[in-house]
């Protein structure tokens, strides 16, 4: 993989960009107590895991805002079960939009900023609904990028090759001249490299079957790798 020809870096959201504050099973355990409901954080963020991941196991063919808060609820009501509240279920939607409860990588502003320094064109591809818009406002994420690709508004969602090949649509751009970062293997890395891009996957430590350039330690790196790499402009 080479770097020389990239113009343009996508960043997924959620564990690439930022990261929940403590922790979503910390986050749902507070709301829940306003509603008298008392679970340790451990314990929902376990039972959040297994239901995000099965909620994920099929990704949905056709994706909106609609589509994406009933999934959510799935997602809710199989945690809570005989608790569950569409009272309480809008709580945590409006929650997990609040600035505050989400942290941005370390060194992120700095790293942004020696990229677009560097001239590249930044953007964020990721499974989120509208609520991404609020949350990169609140952390003073918005002016670094250029677009913001949701799922819910492209109608697509990865892993789908179909969302990266219609982002290079509506960047005008070759994929050759993207590379993509995200933490995730199966929703970041493989899509994005089958579909052509460039890409690099965020993990502190460099998982079975990956080669060591594949991986990026952390997102502080990234200015360095690319210079290394003598990507020329």
């Amino acid at each position: 993989m080479s770097f020389n020809s990239i113009c343009t870096i996508s960043f997924d959201a959620t564990g690439t960009l930022f990261d929940p504050v403590p922790s979503i099973g910390g986050i749902y355990a507070e709301v829940l107590q306003e509603h008298g409901i008392f679970l340790t954080e451990p314990e929902l963020e376990m039972r959040f895991m297994a239901e995000f991941h099965k909620s994920r196991s099929i990704p949905m063919e056709s994706v909106d805002e609609l589509r994406e808060k009933n999934r959510w609820q799935t997602v809710v009501r199989g945690i809570l079960a005989e608790d569950y509240s569409e009272e309480i279920f809008d709580n945590l939607w409006q929650t997990m939009a609040e600035g505050d409860r989400w942290k941005t990588k370390q060194r992120l502003f700095r790293t942004l900023q020696a990229l677009k320094d560097e001239a590249f064109r930044l953007v964020v591809v990721s499974n989120w609904d509208q609520r991404l818009h609020r949350i990169l406002s609140a952390l003073k994420l918005t002016p670094y990028f250029e677009r913001v690709f949701l799922s819910t508004e492209l109608g697509l969602e990865k892993p789908s090759e179909s969302m990266y090949r219609k982002v290079a649509e509506e960047l005008d751009a070759d994929p050759s001249t993207l590379l993509h970062i995200g933490n995730s293997q199966s929703n970041d890395y493989w899509p994005a490299l089958r579909t052509g891009w460039n890409t690099l996957l965020l993990n502190n430590r460099i998982p079975h079957g990956m080669e060591p350039g594949t991986v990026l330690g952390s997102i502080d790196q990234l200015p360095e790798v690319l210079k290394s790499e003598q990507a020329t402009r």
